[in-house]
């Protein structure tokens, strides 16, 4: 029942809005270091996205990330992180939006699909164009779970990578990993979605 209620929604003439719930929802990294490998995490991603199973391509997807609010369970690691890495204080959000998707796979009878979501990302005053994996299902109520990863150089967005005297160096290269749930929205309110989120004001429908 569920994958027929998704396709249903997504298979209309308009495209279909979905806000992200970020109680049930999770974005971080995995990262390595010559001492041992760590994770940061937080559920404070916000953001909002709209599909049209015909016309997938078009996608309109806005996401933000309180990036004071990731953690690694290491609260010096963590300061180091926010204060000189990410400096929170001066860049409080990573963002990412996207216009363009690139189905990879889908399956209309189950309601999924596999794609790459291509957009800009925003780290630390830096903009950069990257490429999302990511997973399409349908969950209860009509919302969507979506899934993904994304590899990332820290360097390519001015962060130097935290050294510890000479011997303890983590790699500059992570994984962005994300699970996200999101409900639909009414068409009538779309605009509040945006702007519950914080993000920047949504295109202009055509």
């Amino acid at each position: 029942m569920l994958p027929v209620l998704l396709v249903s929604a997504l298979a209309v003439a308009a495209p279909v809005g979905f806000r992200i719930v970020p109680a049930q929802s999770r974005i971080g990294f995995d990262a390595k270091s010559t001492l041992h490998d760590f994770k940061g995490t937080t559920n404070q991603v916000f953001g909002a996205f709209r599909l049209d199973w015909d016309r997938l391509g078009e996608t309109q997807v806005a996401v933000r990330v309180a990036a004071d609010q990731l953690a690694t369970g290491n609260a010096s690691r963590d300061e180091e992180m926010k204060k000189k890495r990410l400096e929170t204080a001066r860049f409080p959000a990573i963002r990412f939006e996207a216009r363009r998707m690139e189905v990879r796979e889908s399956d209309p009878k189950a309601g999924t699909a596999k794609a790459a979501i291509r957009g800009t990302l925003f780290i630390h005053g830096v903009q950069k164009e990257v490429a999302v994996e990511a997973s399409l299902a349908p969950l209860e109520g009509g919302a969507v779970r979506v899934r993904g990863t994304a590899p990332l150089d820290i360097r390519d967005f001015g962060i130097t990578p935290p050294r510890v005297m000479l011997f303890v160096k983590m790699d500059p290269k992570v994984i962005v990993t994300f699970d996200l749930r999101a409900d639909r929205v009414a068409d009538a309110d779309w605009d509040a979605a945006w702007k519950a989120a914080d993000l920047p004001a949504p295109p202009a429908r055509k």
